[in-house]
């Protein structure tokens, strides 16, 4: 769920903390007159993250629970138990089945695709946007842009859903090299964000490993700008 701070702040996307907008112009160096706040060209988002301000498209702005519908951030619809949201489909789709005294069976081949997005196809908006908000972490200057790919291994020792690891590795897609090291945690941090709840529900796992592939671009819009305070930067 994304958080609402009150006109004027941004939200860190780090800390999870509202911060006022002169500290939001401070920390980027930029200095502010009245009646004026930090923000960005129409058409982009400002995102702060770990105090580093930049401008992103509005489809790298949707919080995890949210996808881009082509004019805004929707919320993902509600799933039942045992059930994931694919957004390649565009419904909810099962990933675990009841299995007598022995709990429930995940699919946990399924899970990663539903969740991350399907081998060696573009990532679900909602990883994807995780971690392409923050395009500073991947070493991408203002203006510029980049597509990462992303390998997710899921392991499940005896099976157990309970003991579940992650891991991922992120690299260019253009020349196969390992992102800047702040992209990758970022990534990882994402990565285990989702996995957890499933580590969380237990189970026994369909196979002791699952993995994908995906390809996620970022876009690092124009330098943020001084914009009056009463208009939307963000």
């Amino acid at each position: 769920m994304k958080l609402h701070c009150k006109p004027g702040d941004t939200m860190d996307e780090r800390s999870g903390w509202c911060v006022p907008r002169d500290q939001v112009a401070q920390q980027t160096g930029i200095q502010l007159g009245q009646g004026q706040k930090l923000g960005c060209r129409p058409g982009e988002v400002l995102v702060l993250n770990a105090g580093q301000a930049a401008c992103v498209p509005p489809a790298q702005s949707c919080a995890k629970d949210e996808v881009w519908n082509g004019a805004g951030c929707q919320k993902t619809g509600a799933c039942g138990t045992g059930e994931t949201f694919d957004p390649a489909l565009g419904r909810c789709v099962p990933y675990a089945t009841p299995s007598g005294g022995a709990g429930v069976v995940v699919n946990v081949q399924q899970w990663a695709f539903s969740t991350y997005g399907p081998l060696n196809a573009p990532g679900t908006p909602a990883f994807c946007a995780s971690f392409a908000k923050k395009p500073l972490s991947f070493g991408i200057s203002p203006g510029g842009s980049a597509v990462v790919r992303v390998t997710v291994n899921l392991s499940f020792p005896g099976a157990e859903v309970a003991k579940g690891q992650a891991q991922s590795a992120t690299v260019y897609d253009a020349n196969a090299s390992p992102v800047a090291a702040a992209g990758g945690s970022e990534v990882q941090t994402s990565v285990m964000s989702l996995f957890q709840p499933l580590v969380a529900g237990g189970g026994r796992a369909s196979s002791q490993t699952a993995t994908t592939t995906v390809k996620c671009p970022i876009v690092n819009g124009s330098k943020p700008v001084i914009v009056p305070e009463e208009q939307g930067g963000f």
